[in-house]
Parts: structure tokens; sequence; C-alpha cells
């Protein structure tokens, strides 16, 4: 029997693993751009053979096992793991999920997927993107395979103070309440979902998959025992329903769904969606208000789920926090700036501390140089920043005093 062609010949992956994920990303673009193709093209009957082909392909699976995690040391050992892996059948691996509280109230329903329900996940979301002409104003997910340029939490930021400065200050910012967990099961079902019907019925179909509650490691992340208990008692732990928290392909499915989301004429406003996360931008307060309608009857939408939309903020060239970043207007020039929310300054200011006291010891009051250019390259994370030089000398100024380090580092010293 001739060995299987895959991107894993050599018998030592570990070696030359970079040119391993380099095969194998060039295999899982070539078959979707393949699939992507044949979509543009409304070919079918075509799209469907390739779209088959797509999942039951060895090599295919192979890559797609490297990329979910597996790791095996020779040819043979993976031909084992692809003949193992079929996502048109079912995948016996059990789901452990736990609640994670979140910053703000409540908590979210985590998952933990095994490889292969992971591999199969990221096979569904890439399938379903080559389906899809991705709309301007989901910032999520990648438009192609080989051009990601222009999307992405930045990309976003960066357009939407474009559109500040360009006269759109009416915004209204919103957010779904449990989105993963509120979507409707109804709403994934092929052909509503462009999937093969055994791919949703292994993959997608919550009943037909395995779940455990993973209370160990639920415990953990509860700091306060007495709130566990609360929401014990008052939501129980019947686990996660609709989309799942931490699956390679929620995100995709949830911009699948949210495509058509409404938008107002170019002239009058936009709306720009990360997620679940979603911002409205209006000239006037009365396209604001009508927009804000449209919108909140496009979530309602029974076969959706409905998800509840929360209004988080709204308002008139004040300013605002979206996505880890906050939108400054200037009150003598009305020119809009980009900063960090108070959550990114105060995380940013934790690690600014640590520094300090890191080199406090070896550099003294010359310590300064060091924490700014540990702050520049905190800060090259958040590239939308209007002035990121700015923010840095902000940062290290407002930290402790040389006199306050010293005796912060001398009490640490006398409590080790």
């Amino acid at each position: 029997m001739p060995t299987m062609e895959t991107p894993y010949q050599a018998k030592n992956p570990p070696e030359i693993e970079q040119r391993y994920r380099e095969n194998a990303q060039v295999l899982r673009n070539k078959h979707w751009c393949a699939l992507f193709e044949a979509f543009k093209a409304g070919e079918r009957d075509k799209l469907r053979r390739r779209r088959d082909a797509f999942f039951k392909n060895e090599a295919h699976k192979v890559a797609y096992l490297y990329e979910a995690g597996v790791r095996q040391p020779n040819t043979r050992s993976w031909e084992i793991e692809a003949a193992a892996f079929d996502p048109f059948c079912p995948i016996p691996h059990a789901i452990d999920w736990w609640r994670q509280p979140k910053r703000t109230n409540g908590f979210r329903l985590i998952c933990d997927l095994s490889p292969f329900l992971k591999a199969a996940h990221m096979m569904v979301s890439d399938v379903i993107r080559a389906q899809m002409q991705t709309p301007t104003f989901l910032y999520n997910v990648k438009r192609s395979e080989q051009f990601a340029h222009g999307t992405g939490r930045n990309a976003l930021v960066q357009r939407l103070l474009a559109q500040l400065r360009d006269g759109f200050t009416h915004y209204r910012i919103y957010d779904a309440r449990d989105c993963f967990n509120s979507v409707n099961p109804g709403a994934m079902i092929p052909p509503k979902l462009p999937l093969p019907w055994r791919i949703y019925e292994n993959t997608l179909n919550l009943e037909n998959l395995s779940f455990h509650h993973d209370t160990d490691r639920e415990r953990r992340h509860f700091a306060d025992i007495a709130f566990y208990r609360d929401i014990t008692d008052a939501e129980g732990a019947s686990g996660p329903d609709g989309l799942l928290q931490g699956s390679p392909s929620s995100n995709v499915i949830l911009a699948y769904l949210l495509q058509n989301v409404p938008q107002p004429d170019p002239m009058d406003g936009c709306i720009l969606l990360f997620g679940d996360d979603l911002i409205a931008l209006s000239r006037t307060s009365t396209i604001a208000d009508r927009v804000d309608n449209a919108v909140t009857r496009f979530f309602e939408q029974p076969n959706l789920g409905p998800l509840q939309l929360q209004r988080r903020a709204v308002g008139n060239c004040g300013n605002f926090e979206y996505l880890g970043y906050e939108f400054l207007c200037c009150r003598i020039n009305r020119d809009w700036h980009v900063s960090l929310s108070a959550g990114n300054w105060q995380k940013l200011g934790q690690i600014r501390n640590e520094e300090a006291l890191r080199h406090w010891p070896f550099h003294g009051t010359w310590v300064d140089n060091h924490v700014a250019r540990r702050m520049m390259r905190s800060l090259a994370g958040h590239p939308a920043l209007t002035e990121p030089e700015n923010v840095c000398k902000a940062l290290v100024r407002g930290g402790w005093d040389h006199y306050e380090l010293a005796t912060k580092f001398n009490e640490r010293v006398e409590e080790a």
C-alpha cells in the first residue's frame, strides 16, 4: 500500500516543527481556495463535492489534528491517528465544561474540546468561512485565507476612529447577554449552515455530544466561595447550550448568523461588529434611534435566539470604552484620540510595578529606562493607540517615585 502523502514524512517532527507547520498551512490554504472558488462560481454540485472532500481528505485531517495539538513521532503513528479521526462519524470523547466568572457580572460556560473534536470544529470553521462573503462590518473573521489584513480588533478600532472624525459621533454600544449559550440550536441545522448533515450531527448538535462538568476546575476560578454557592443554587448546572464557548468554530458560526445585521445608509452611519460586541455610529440622534430599533428587532428574532441585546453606552461626543480602548474627544478642537481602557491601564500598571521592583536592585534610579522599554513592548499589542509614546510616558511617570520604590523593595525583602 502506498504511503499516505502528508506534511509529516520525517521521523522526528519536533526537530523541524516549523516546516511541518508551514506545510500544514499550505495544504489547508490549497483546499480552502478550491472550496472558495467553487462557492464564488456558484457551482452547487462542485461545491458539495469539494465540501465533502474537505472533510474526507486524509492528509488534510492530519494537518488539522496537528493544529489541534496532536503530535506523533513518525509517519505510521500519523496514519493511525488519521484513520481514527472521521468527522462524519460520532466522536466519543467527552467535553469538559465549567463556569468562569465574568469581570462585570455573572459567568460564562467554558468548554474544553478534545483534540479530535477541536480539529473537526476547525474544519467546520474553515468550510463555513469559505462559503460566505464576509461583510466589511464583521471584524473577528478573516475575509480570505490569504489576506487577513484589515480584520481584527485593531483594524476595527482604526475604522471606528476614522468614522468618529468624519462626524459620526452619536454612538451606541451593545453586547448580547450570554450570546453563545443563547443561540437557537435550530439556526445551525443544515441547510441554514452550509455543512453536510452528518458533520452537523457529529460536531454541532449538542444532543449527540457527551459533556462532563469539571467542578474542580470551576472552583479554582471562583475566589469568592460564597458567590460560587449562590450561583450554583440559583443557576443550577445544566451545561452548555447553543454554541460552545471555546470552540474554534463558534465565532465563525455567529458571524455567519449575523452577516445580515441591517446596516444604515453609509451617509447616515454604520454598524461595526466584533463577535457579540456591537457599536452603532450615526450623524444625528434621530438616525441613532432608527438604527437602534432595527438592530434590536434583528437580534430578537426567535429563529436566531432570541438574543438579549444590552446597551452598555449611549452618547454623543463623549468619552467611551470599546474593545479595550478608550475613545477621547478633545473639547477644544473636537478631534478624537485613542487611549487605553481603564482595565488595560490597571493591567499595564501592575506589569510596570513588577518590572520596576525587578530592576531596582541592579539599576537604582535608572530603573525608569528599563520600565519604559518594557511598557513599549507591551503597548506594541495595542497598535491602534493614537499616541503610544505619550501613553508610555504616562505609565512610567504614574508609578512610584524612587523613594517609594526603594521603600517597597525593602518591605518585600523583609517579608521574604
